[in-house]
């Protein structure tokens, strides 16, 4: 749009004055302004262009208009001061006389420019407050800084899977209080232990239990001397199935001393007490039946139920077997053997102890016999062993010499995958020899400080082949913290560790 600017009121005094006394002129002259005009300018140096064709539009004369929303608040204009008009009617400043010739200006020469048109562009209309604006600034601001943060104070943990190779040897070494010429020696100091346990296990034995059955006999003597049975004696049923013992002491007379209880005259005493040998109802035998005594024929003494035998019973029951006293001992041995290597540790840390012998027992006690009733069995043990006591790393650094010939390059070993079992040593002259069994895996050296510079601040999703050259790789796992979406895509420069598992 054209700009429009308020000329000041003298201008327009004097504007007028001119326009007055120039229309005076033509008057008295009888010219008007355009003719004397175009006489005083010749025509080649006019550089006023007057288009042949009338424009169509503003666009051809170098405007252009657009349209605006109408703002939403106009501001109110602040009052003007009235000033009171002046009352002087003397002439103004730059009136013209009215004796003076008219003058008609000789325009300035001017270069005309015709703008060339351009296709119209329009933004899109969006309506933001001051504080949108200020969160467009300062949220990627934030963002930025919490970035430079995140790789500057995370932590990563890349854990390296790999399927590691085994090697395992069988050696001979010595073990001794000094060193053994010629061999692998293992320094170690002999020592008395001992130790005590209270253990207890579910009994798994079956018995049969229950009460004996008992009654009364009349014993008669056929011979002709008197009989002493002793207390003990057994006594037989007719088919000797069934055996009873004889509680007290008796002597029978001879035959010729009283009436017998079968035809004849035999000694006789009456109401004899039994038991039967063994529980179970079928020892309870019926009034009247007979029985042979001791070693004695039946020609020479006879025995008689007086009445019914009673009381024997029977039922199963779970009871102590002698496969349940043999695991409860193995099971205390081997607590106490537990006990003498977790003391010889806190006493000196790092070491472990060797059994020379066999465990001495000083104390053995079964709370229950084998075949008896119990639904547990409880032990009370106490011994003693004789042991080597060695450090735990002088063996794996021995061990670790023996097997230096079958590591490749590039590969190591460590204490914590490396198992070593001593079998029981050998007493020589002098020192003791034992077998070691040994089983380790071989994991790859790796240069974690060129890993760390190489992998920092990347993508975790393309730092595999950085590893891939590793023997055995087979994945990475890797944890990050904090855990900041979009942050944890990529690594942490400087605070990134590594550890080998096996997969």
């Amino acid at each position: 749009m054209p700009k429009v600017e308020a000329l000041p009121v003298d201008f327009s005094i004097r504007a007028t004055a001119l326009t007055g006394g120039t229309e005076a002129v033509q008057y008295l002259t009888g010219k008007t302004g355009e003719e004397s005009h175009e006489e005083s300018l010749p025509h080649e140096e006019t550089n006023i262009y007057v288009p042949e064709v009338s424009p169509t539009s503003i666009d051809e004369l170098g405007f252009s208009y657009e349209e605006a929303d109408a703002p939403s608040s106009v501001e109110k204009a602040l009052p003007e001061t009235y000033v009171e008009p002046s009352t002087d009617i003397s002439e103004p400043e730059y009136a013209l006389p009215q004796e003076e010739p008219s003058f008609t200006p000789k325009p300035k020469t001017k270069l005309a420019f015709s703008l060339p048109t351009f296709p119209k562009f329009r933004l899109p209309d969006i309506k933001v407050n001051k504080l949108s604006w200020l969160y467009l600034l300062v949220l990627p601001l934030l963002l930025g800084l919490g970035y430079i943060l995140y790789l500057f104070t995370g932590q990563a943990i890349i854990s390296i899977a790999f399927n590691p190779q085994k090697i395992t040897g069988q050696y001979i070494i010595s073990i001794a209080e000094s060193s053994v010429s010629a061999t692998p020696t293992l320094l170690a100091t002999k020592k008395t232990v001992s130790g005590s346990a209270k253990e207890q296990i579910p009994t798994t034995g079956d018995a049969t239990v229950g009460d004996k059955a008992s009654g009364t006999i009349t014993i008669a003597n056929k011979s002709t001397a008197p009989i002493v049975i002793k207390a003990g004696s057994t006594i037989l049923s007719e088919n000797s199935k069934y055996a009873y013992t004889i509680t007290d002491a008796i002597t029978v007379a001879s035959k010729s001393a009283d009436v017998g209880i079968v035809q004849g005259a035999y000694g006789i005493v009456s109401g004899v007490k039994v038991n039967a040998a063994k529980i179970g109802a079928d020892y309870n035998l019926p009034k009247n039946s007979n029985f042979s005594v001791d070693n004695y024929s039946k020609n020479t003494i006879i025995a008689v139920a007086d009445a019914d035998f009673s009381g024997g019973t029977s039922r199963a029951v779970r009871a102590v077997s002698k496969a349940d006293q043999d695991k409860l001992l193995l099971l205390a041995t081997e607590k106490i053997k537990t006990q003498i290597q977790a003391s010889t540790q806190s006493q000196t840390p790092g070491l472990k102890s060797l059994a020379l012998s066999e465990f001495a027992f000083t104390k053995k006690t079964f709370d229950k016999d084998i075949g008896e009733e119990a639904t547990v069995l409880n032990l009370d043990l106490e011994g003693s062993v004789d042991t080597l006591v060695y450090s735990e790393d002088n063996l794996y650094q021995l061990i670790a010499v023996q097997l230096a010939p079958q590591i490749p390059a590039g590969s190591e070993i460590f204490p914590g995958n490396t198992a070593i079992i001593l079998e029981e040593p050998v007493k020589k002259d002098g020192y003791y020899e034992a077998k070691v069994n040994v089983e380790t895996s071989l994991f790859p050296k790796i240069d974690e400080e060129k890993l760390k510079a190489a992998i920092g601040g990347k993508s975790v999703t393309g730092i595999r082949p950085y590893f891939s050259t590793i023997q055995g790789f087979s994945q990475l796992r890797i944890k990050i913290a904090p855990k900041i979406p979009v942050f944890t895509n990529f690594l942490p420069l400087k605070n990134i560790k590594f550890e080998l598992v096996e997969d």
